[in-house]
Parts: C-alpha cells; structure tokens; sequence
C-alpha cells in the first residue's frame, strides 16, 4: 500500500485523480479519517499515544475533575477520553465525523487501564460533524480538546461557534492544530498544496476530510468574530527558505501571498481559547 502511494504522488495529475475517485467515488466504502502513521501503531504504540496526547494537554493547563469534556476527533481510539475519565472527568463526549475506531481498541484501552469498562461508562462516542453537534443537545461542557483535527473541519467558523454555544462561561478550550499538508502534493513543495482553487479543492477531498487549508489569519478572524479570548502557540515551524521560495513563487497569486512569511512558516500550533466575558 505505501508503493502505491509512493508512485500516485509521482505525478501531480495522476495524484489529483486519485483523489478525485477517492473523494467521489469511494469514500462511501473506505475509512474516510486516516490517522497516518498512528494507522499501523500496535495496541501498545497506540497506548503510548494516547498517554502523550494526554499529558500535552496537561501541560497547557487541563483540569480534569468534576468537568464535562469534549473529545473533538477521537480517531482510531478511545484512549484518551478514557483517561480523561481517568483523571476525573465527570462525562467525556468522544465526537468524530467518522466511524474510524480500530477493531482492537478494546487492547488499547486494556493497556491503559484493566478495569476501562467500567470507566468507559462515563464516556459517549457520538458520530456527528462536529459542525451539528450543538443541534445534538449534549448541554454545556467545560472542556473542549482536539489534537490534528481543526485543520480537517469543512466549515471551521461554523465548529468555532458551535463551540463556542458549547462551553460554559468559565469554559476552555484546547486544540492541535497541524497546518502541514498532510502528505499532499508535497512533490512540489511543502505549501503547494494551497495553490489549488477552493472549488477544485473541495472536489478533491471535502468527503474524505481532506485539509481546511486555513492559517493562523483565518483562525484569528474566526475566534474574534465567535467571541473567544485566544492565544496561538507556535509548536513547530516550515523551513523559512521554503516559505520564502513558496510565497515568492508558486503561491503569487493567491490569497496565501497576502499572508506574512511568520503565518505561512506556523508548521503547527496550539490554540488555547476562552469565552470573551
């Protein structure tokens, strides 16, 4: 399977064909949320994950005890909601656009916990677009995570206000956000992926969850006009020669050229918000 993806990214037209079919043919038969490298982690690997992506958000500030939690994008694993639960959360939302849990899940969570049934009770895992999930009628929470999962939200205004009718008033929320491209197009370079029109972008992955596209621009207009307090922190960066190259080159043009050198190098960051009082 990774041949095969190795000789369709060879070709950029055999590439944006292979999307195509996959977005408008196939995606009603294949997982539509791939998790990447994490696809082929053991149930071990996969504990190890879900133990990291947990103590990160530790790390900026995560208080578990007595909160209801939303889980934005679960993935292959209900790991880490577990440990939320774990750690002293009242109830965990688990919300994903798709079905992608792994078969042995069930391992995953036993290496974190023998007894994860019981804890499991507290946790809901609700297939929705996280877009509609205020229409669901879950209440208020007091926590919303989500780790590389923002970027692959098709309408990330609409998501930013439904968390934001979501959490309570002393509510936080914390998010991963990876602006790479996600193994797209990267033939040409690291942001050539964001040359490509809406309209063709859209028909090349709107089904399948393809990237947002969005940068630290967009998300900063979406959260002032949601009415969130925020703050954006750079995690990782793009080579600046690159992004220099990009914004110089191949990205004249287009509305990323308008964007300064520092937006387009944000490779990922961390995206801390609170409810403007």
């Amino acid at each position: 399977m990774v041949n095969i993806k190795k000789s369709i990214r060879k070709s950029i037209s055999i590439e944006m064909f292979a999307y195509l079919i996959q977005n408008n043919i196939l995606f009603k038969w294949v997982n539509n949320s791939g998790g990447g490298e994490i696809d082929s982690y053991s149930p071990d690997e996969m504990a190890r994950y879900c133990e990291n992506v947990y103590q990160a958000y530790l790390d900026h500030g995560l208080e578990l005890k007595g909160k209801r939690v939303l889980e934005v994008g679960p993935g292959r694993s209900l790991g880490i909601s577990l440990l939320f639960v774990l750690g002293g959360a009242k109830q965990v939302y688990a919300v994903d656009r798709f079905n992608c849990l792994s078969s042995d899940d069930d391992l995953v969570l036993e290496r974190l916990d023998p007894e994860w049934k019981r804890y499991l009770k507290r946790v809901e895992h609700i297939i929705l677009p996280i877009e509609h999930l205020a229409e669901r009628g879950i209440g208020e929470v007091d926590l919303i995570v989500s780790n590389a999962v923002l970027e692959h939200v098709s309408d990330l205004e609409q998501a930013i206000r439904s968390f934001h009718s979501l959490l309570s008033p002393n509510g936080v929320m914390i998010h991963k956000v990876d602006f790479r491209a996600h193994n797209r197009f990267l033939k040409r370079g690291p942001l050539y992926f964001l040359t490509y029109s809406s309209a063709l972008w859209r028909i090349m992955g709107n089904n399948i969850g393809a990237p947002n596209r969005m940068r630290p621009p967009d998300y900063r207009n979406i959260l002032q006009r949601a009415g969130f307090e925020f703050e954006l922190q750079a995690d990782e960066y793009f080579d600046l020669g690159e992004v220099r190259n990009a914004k110089e080159g191949y990205l004249r043009g287009t509305r990323f050229a308008n964007m300064s050198l520092y937006d387009l190098s944000v490779a990922t960051c961390w995206l801390v918000g609170t409810p403007r009082l």
